[in-house]
């Protein structure tokens, strides 16, 4: 069994030590430590690691938000430059199409690589827009968090409308 440590305080009186440990983004960790006398209420207590709880998030939000905003700014990049690339793919195929069709009676239809490739299109559009709006509302969350605010809901729950509501009832 481990020794218990002995520490000198201003008061004698017998105390609990805390110690809380948050680790960053980058890998750093960041800890809390501090003595407070063991008849100290819980209310006391749980302010103590709110207060140190508050803290490591605030910092972790200091060292997210950069780089959420990047995410954000080369995600839309992205998503502009696979929207273009979909477009010229669309266009290509749909002017292979006319040259072959000029002249037959029946028209030929989209060959199935022209549709595959269209729907990888879409399927990276579409995880780029996912991508795009948790950064759009991890932002403010992270800016609530550094300033001190109470911070939005990431992912509210939807509420039902007010016809809904009534039905309901």
């Amino acid at each position: 069994m481990k020794a218990a440590e002995t520490r000198q305080t201003a008061l004698a009186v017998s105390g609990l030590g805390i110690t809380y440990q948050a680790t960053l983004i980058d890998g750093k960790t960041l800890a809390f430590e501090t003595a407070i006398d063991n008849t100290t209420d819980r209310e006391d207590l749980d302010g103590v690691l709110d207060t140190f709880i508050g803290a490591a998030k605030r910092q972790q939000a200091i060292e997210e938000l950069p780089l959420v905003k990047q995410s954000l700014s080369t995600n839309l990049q992205t998503l502009r430059d696979q929207e273009r690339a979909r477009a010229e793919a669309v266009a290509g195929s749909q002017a292979r199409i006319s040259v072959v069709n000029s002249g037959r009676r029946t028209p030929r239809e989209i060959p199935e690589g022209d549709k595959a490739a269209v729907m990888q299109f879409d399927q990276r559009i579409s995880q780029i827009k996912a991508a795009v709006a948790a950064a759009r509302a991890r932002i403010p969350y992270l800016e609530a968090v550094i300033a001190r605010r109470e911070p939005p809901e990431l992912f509210p729950v939807a509420q039902p409308d007010v016809g809904e509501a009534a039905d309901a009832a």
